[in-house]
């Protein structure tokens, strides 16, 4: 919400302005590879000990409408679903799923009611509660 404030901070090198789901991966590619991290866009970074911003020529930062149904599943084969029980109803074997990003309320007061909302369809929604449920057991 706010990279060149956050980036004042000596703890804080690099800055991802908005959803991060286009500019991270670039963000490690290029930490990975030995990129230019400054180049990319919607990325706020410290190069020589200044603070650099770089958002889109329109002054946004990958302000674009998110086709929330393309993201992966989480990696729920890497956990121990075991471990995660609700202490009210004693279930074993609880999962999230998220089915929205961004906020509904629109604020004028906030900057997050400024980034683009996305949602999952219903289709994928249910294709991943199957998926959890015959493949992982949590129900």
């Amino acid at each position: 919400m706010y990279p060149r404030e956050t980036l004042e901070h000596p703890e804080i090198d690099i800055v991802a302005i908005g959803h991060a789901h286009h500019s991270l991966p670039l963000v490690l590619d290029a930490l990975d590879g030995g990129g230019a991290v400054d180049a990319i866009e919607g990325v706020g970074c410290k190069v020589d000990g200044e603070v650099v911003i770089n958002l889109s020529p329109t002054g946004n930062a990958r302000r674009v409408c998110l086709d929330f149904d393309s993201f992966p599943s989480p990696a729920r084969h890497l956990l121990d679903n075991e471990l995660h029980y609700s202490f009210i109803s004693q279930k074993q074997s609880l999962t999230i799923a998220r089915t929205t990003l961004g906020c509904p309320c629109g604020c004028n007061f906030c900057a997050i009611a400024a980034l683009p909302r996305g949602s999952r369809g219903v289709e994928n929604v249910t294709a991943e509660a199957t998926e959890v449920y015959e493949r992982f057991g949590v129900c």
